[in-house]
């Protein structure tokens, strides 16, 4: 279930794959919601101007299994504890109040917004009729 990136590649960073299809690759933390934001707008605008492909290794953290059935016991107490003090959000949280550009309250109102937004989406999406066969084979192109 958890196979580690050690375990299952010969690479030590996913990233370097991009280099046998002579494509960009760039590694973000992503724990760090400035840095994703930043290092993707930057590649964004590059993709946009020069219309080519780029690899993206965003390094995160699963607090939880990969299934209902993984307790995830291949991990300590401590290591799940010290990702946890870097989650992005509480980081974030922590910047903006600090910066003084939100106090708690108007993080907590935004933070109950968004979880309502996404509680009222899957809503959505539960209660929407499955699309036709035939729709779902159509390639779209944005």
């Amino acid at each position: 279930m958890g196979t580690s990136v050690k375990r299952s590649t010969s690479l030590e960073q996913i990233a370097d794959r991009a280099e046998g299809y002579d494509m960009p690759s760039e590694i973000i933390d992503g724990m760090n919601f400035r840095e994703v934001r930043d290092k993707l707008k930057e590649i964004v605008t590059s993709i946009r101007k020069d219309s080519h492909p780029a690899f993206v290794e965003a390094r995160t953290y699963r607090y939880r299994g990969h299934s209902m059935s993984d307790p995830a016991s291949y991990r300590t107490k401590e290591e799940l504890e010290k990702y946890r003090l870097e989650d992005p959000i509480t980081r974030l949280r922590a910047q903006l109040t600090r910066e003084g550009k939100l106090t708690n309250e108007q993080f907590d109102q935004l933070d109950k917004k968004a979880k309502e937004q996404a509680m009222a989406s899957v809503k959505f999406a539960e209660s929407s009729p499955e699309p036709p066969l035939d729709k779902l084979l159509r390639l779209h192109v944005c």
